[in-house]
């Protein structure tokens, strides 16, 4: 059988250098007999075969065959890296050099300290000719190469080698690296390899993080959104109101100040897209001053037909015995700042101004996109959360699992210091299983954190904080990233 490595990675046999193709996305494998099947590898945005998803289908050559939104031509794709299917290459055999152990316990020669990888996963045997053997242990998750679940397998350079769902084992760097330490004592080398397998369970969860606030810390910035409250009294005019000191007035520039809310939002793409919660996109519709607001113009209706003194906007309305209120919203202004620079909160000039997108249309689902207005990342953003890396499949969100957080809470009251606006780390675990909508951690929420992207400590993203639980401190929710990942996908 012949498999054939399809993904954005160039370790692929077949490199497709799309956004919404996952860096291990698919293998096409042919059988000795010609039959061709095409296996998805868990990608982000899917394989698709005539418009169906599929995890593994047989195809024809003439099937419309789909990675995400890219389409594969499979006779060119099949022609440019063979023509001829392959038998497996036999298994190897032979005096030995060397050989490898993988698993979960100190005392093996590569560690992987993860609870879903067993205490003897895997072993690697080295032959004296050169050919390497991979054997699973009776592993309780299994062993995969290039995406197959194997007992054992023939390795050549390249071949992708995962214990479990998503521990990648580095096994070309333990076969091929120099070998002169031989001449340790093996009692040394031994214990050598018990402590810093000691060393990396302990420590890997205070390592890991710091690699993700370094990496992100620059692509979460903070979103000021100035909005008013549009009011449409039922017969097509529409007049613009805000909330001051003094309660609900008219809203004029020259007067008074529009709202002002600031939250927390996060680059996705190199053209300056920002994903954040909606309801920081589009405040009114969720805060409570837009039922306010009405109650207070239907009470103002009531006294003008009785009579009674009103507010000059009502007075000057038409018949107000037909008015029917109405109050949406609109953004005078929405902008963002960078993480290390100076912020004057009250000036628009030391903003980035940014446009609306779209958003996801439904109240629970939280998530909205914005774009700046320049279409192009600052030049202080060397990186960008990479939509396509993140979590999406909730069942590999378990309760206990280690989050970070990065955004703004409190906005610029906690963000602003003596050295310029400073993004906010916490560290925290999730709480609570996922349903279909949110997960729910212990991380501080306060106002302004809202839209922070949650890591898991891989640097992958998993969701998008959005809500604290009334009355309480640390029990919060955050929207799933597969939400993210789909509002970007669409084309609403």
């Amino acid at each position: 059988m012949k498999v054939i490595k399809i993904g954005r990675s160039t370790e692929n046999d077949i490199v497709i250098s799309e956004n919404f193709v996952s860096r291990e996305h698919a293998l096409l494998m042919i059988d000795n007999s010609g039959k061709i099947r095409i296996k998805d590898l868990d990608s982000t945005s899917g394989t698709f075969v005539n418009g169906n998803r599929i995890q593994e289908e047989a195809l024809a050559l003439d099937d419309d065959v789909r990675l995400g939104t890219y389409r594969l031509d499979l006779r060119s794709s099949l022609e440019s890296v063979a023509s001829s299917p392959q038998d497996d290459p036999p298994v190897p055999s032979g005096p030995t050099r060397k050989t490898i152990t993988i698993g979960r316990n100190p005392s093996n020669t590569i560690v992987l300290p993860f609870a879903d990888v067993s205490g003897e996963h895997a072993v690697i045997v080295v032959y004296k000719n050169g050919e390497v053997l991979l054997k699973d242990k009776g592993s309780t998750n299994g062993t995969k190469v290039n995406g197959i679940t194997v007992t054992q397998k023939k390795l050549v350079k390249g071949d992708t080698v995962m214990l479990s769902a998503s521990h990648q084992v580095q096994w070309e760097e333990a076969v091929y690296r120099n070998s002169t330490k031989k001449l340790l004592i093996p009692a040394i080398a031994a214990l050598v390899l018990l402590l810093c397998g000691i060393g990396i369970y302990v420590m890997k969860d205070k390592l890991m993080p710091v690699n993700v606030i370094e990496k992100y810390a620059n692509a979460v910035v903070i979103i000021r959104n100035d909005f008013v409250y549009e009011v449409d009294f039922g017969d097509g005019e529409k007049l613009d109101f805000t909330k001051t000191a003094r309660g609900f007035e008219r809203y004029d520039a020259r007067k008074n100040k529009p709202v002002s809310i600031s939250g927390t939002g996060f680059f996705v793409s190199p053209d300056g897209k920002i994903m954040t919660n909606r309801h920081v996109a589009l405040p009114w519709i969720y805060d409570e001053n837009s039922d306010a607001l009405k109650a207070f113009l239907d009470r103002q209706i009531n006294r003008a037909l009785a009579g009674k003194p009103v507010i000059a906007a009502i007075g000057k309305r038409g018949d107000l015995n037909t008015a029917r209120v109405t109050v949406s919203g609109k953004s005078i202004y929405v902008g963002i700042g960078l993480n290390d620079t100076f912020i004057d909160a009250d000036s628009k000039n030391d903003f980035t101004g940014c446009l609306f997108l779209r958003d996801s249309g439904d109240k629970k689902i939280d998530v909205a996109l914005l774009q700046i207005k320049t279409k192009s990342l600052p030049q202080k953003v060397k990186e960008y959360i990479h939509l396509e890396d993140a979590v999406v499949d909730k069942q590999l969100l378990k309760p206990g699992m280690k989050l970070i957080m990065i955004g703004y809470p409190r906005g610029f009251d906690f963000g602003q210091t003596t050295e310029g606006l400073k993004v906010s780390i916490q560290e925290g675990t999730l709480s609570r299983a996922p349903d279909d909508i949110n997960i729910g951690h212990n991380l501080p929420t306060v106002p302004g954190a809202s839209g922070s992207p949650l890591f898991n400590v891989q640097g992958q993203l998993v969701g998008i904080t959005n809500e604290q639980l009334v009355d309480t401190q640390t029990f919060n929710h955050a929207i799933l990233a597969k939400h993210a990942v789909e509002l970007y996908q669409s084309k609403k």
